[in-house]
């Protein structure tokens, strides 16, 4: 699922009637079936077309919406208008630019962009998935510490150790994983973590 780490703070009462909303207006408005997996492919879309373009925030959505099929596309729809993972972010725009959109919260980004390279790592492009690690780990990225952190968690926390072994030798791991063990589960600490 696209669960988040204990560092963010629980769901308030309002983003929980909002999420049951979208479901439900998800459920109203398609006759697809719409479950987590397909929402997860639906974000997935949108990650990899950020990264291939290399546009992180102030995502032009005519651009961003030919890479979409007609379903990610109506999902899409849904979750713009609830403000809750994906918000408009240009009020004022001048006539014939694209409307640009951002994540709402900009560490929920960092974590789906993790999530993604290590799923697109694994089952993907071994070079271009190299690419995208070093390009958002170097330290000179605005993401690199959001994306660090994440990438640290969901490696720790797997059961594939292909995805610890992985990072275990980039420069920013040791760095990492001081700050980010304590949010590691308990049955994955190892002696080497004491």
């Amino acid at each position: 699922g696209l669960a988040l780490s204990s560092r963010n703070a629980r769901l308030s009462e309002e983003e929980r009637v909002k999420a049951a909303n979208i479901h439900k207006i998800l459920e109203q408005s398609t006759t697809m079936h719409i479950d987590a997996g397909f929402v997860e492919k639906m974000v997935f879309s949108i990650i990899k077309w950020m990264l291939e373009n290399d546009i992180v925030k102030n995502i032009p959505t005519g651009k961003l919406m030919v890479s979409l099929s007609d379903d990610e596309r109506k999902c899409f729809d849904v979750f713009i208008n609830s403000n809750l993972l994906i918000q408009h972010d240009s009020p004022e725009r001048e006539e014939g630019t694209d409307e640009i959109i951002n994540f709402a919260f900009e560490e929920v980004r960092d974590y789906l962009i993790a999530r993604y390279l290590i799923t697109d790592g694994l089952n993907g492009d071994a070079e271009k998935y190299k690419g995208y690690l070093q390009k958002y780990t170097n330290g000179s990225n605005n993401l690199a510490e959001g994306i660090r952190h994440y990438l640290f968690l969901i490696a720790r926390n797997s059961e594939n150790n292909q995805v610890i072994e992985s990072f275990k030798d980039q420069p920013w791991y040791d760095e990492t994983k001081i700050y980010g063990i304590w949010e590691v589960n308990s049955n994955k600490l190892t002696d080497e973590d004491v």
